[in-house]
């Protein structure tokens, strides 16, 4: 539970998880990385404006993530990057939105130097039901009965659980609550 309004009842509330929150996501082809130190050019499109990224790409994939990662930061995006490996070698840079669900999207341009140009894999919001009533959250926030939840279950939770992840919720309002009634 994130949150509670007054109106919140006590009690105890069922919660079904079929459908785990995701973030958006782009995973480059992987390619020859550009030339250590040259200055990589990209333009990134969210829902909230569009900008555009420079940084220099450095001697390593993790490098080029990190300084990736920063030239992102510095211009406000919640974004991160990170290298990609196949067989223990990296060879290319995967990018994702820090926030959760369909809300958070965006696609890259220029990119072509690290792989990336496109539309990134849109994210994902969670889903299920709370005491038998269906709900698709915000990401991963969902309000039910005056509770505000944040919902943190993994698609493996849901895979391991036959397709739903299942427990329940218990809310109590504290003695300053109980006075007030």
């Amino acid at each position: 539970v994130s949150s509670a309004t007054p109106g919140a009842q006590p009690g105890t509330r069922s919660i079904s998880v079929t459908q785990a929150a995701t973030q958006a996501s782009l995973v480059s082809v992987p390619s020859p990385p550009p030339p250590p130190g040259s200055l990589v050019n990209m333009t990134i499109m969210t829902p909230a404006g569009t900008y555009s990224v420079s940084f220099n790409a450095g001697d390593t994939y993790s490098q080029t993530a990190s300084n990736m990662t920063a030239a992102m930061r510095s211009l406000g995006l919640r974004m991160n990057a990170s290298p990609t490996s196949t067989g223990g070698v990296e060879d290319g840079i995967s990018m994702s939105e820090d926030r959760y669900g369909s809300a958070h999207t965006f696609s890259v341009s220029g990119g072509s130097a690290l792989g990336l140009d496109g539309p990134a894999t849109a994210g994902t919001d969670a889903q299920g039901t709370i005491n038998g009533t269906a709900f698709t959250a915000a990401g991963r926030a969902v309000a039910s009965g005056g509770l505000a939840l944040s919902i943190g279950t993994t698609a493996s939770q849901i895979t391991a659980g036959g397709g739903a992840a299942t427990g329940s919720v218990g809310f109590s309002d504290g003695l300053a609550g109980a006075l007030s009634r």
